[in-house]
């Protein structure tokens, strides 16, 4: 079972956890204390929103402004995820968004390219509680006032992130 195959007609799962590995590579170039869509069994971070608190309508900004913010989002819905992480951008939050690499999408043309440092992802993800690897490349959007917006390619199963740029550490 993955996101992309149906349990019954109407339902995908949606609540993927990010592998620990993967987070703590991302983790250890952009220090992470909030996570903005979590449940307590799949957060990453020790501070979290989760469904009940509707993390689309609680501003980030304010949450951390010294930090960043991590948002793994559910697959099926990805656009009102994305315009929210522009405009916190605009109001100084640093958010990391993991999404399926979607190029072709809406949500990507209009919130994403040319607004964030998109890093496509070199090695698919298995998510927590799965055994085979997600079907789809991923990428993270970086959206911050700090980062340049671009695009790049890691490896994260052999590079720490920015390895060989001036992000570098």
């Amino acid at each position: 079972m993955n996101a992309t195959t149906p349990r019954d007609k109407n339902k995908t799962r949606q609540d993927y956890g990010t592998p620990t590995a993967f987070f703590e590579k991302v983790n250890r170039a952009l220090p992470m204390k909030w996570d903005l869509a979590a449940n307590e069994e799949n957060r990453k971070c020790h501070n979290f929103i989760d469904e009940s608190a509707n993390s689309l309508a609680v501003p980030w900004a304010p949450l951390d402004p010294r930090n960043w913010l991590w948002l793994n989002p559910p697959f099926k819905n990805i656009s009102p995820w994305a315009v929210k992480c522009l405009g916190e951008k605009g109001l100084g939050a640093n958010i990391v968004m993991l999404t399926p690499a979607s190029v072709g999408s809406n949500w990507f043309r209009t919130a994403v390219w040319e607004q964030a440092l998109v890093v496509f992802l070199n090695g698919r993800l298995t998510f927590e509680g799965e055994t085979k690897p997600y079907p789809k490349d991923c990428m993270i959007s970086i959206f911050s006032n700090k980062i340049m917006p671009g695009v790049m390619i890691w490896d994260w199963r052999k590079d720490p992130l920015f390895k060989g740029t001036a992000l570098g550490r």
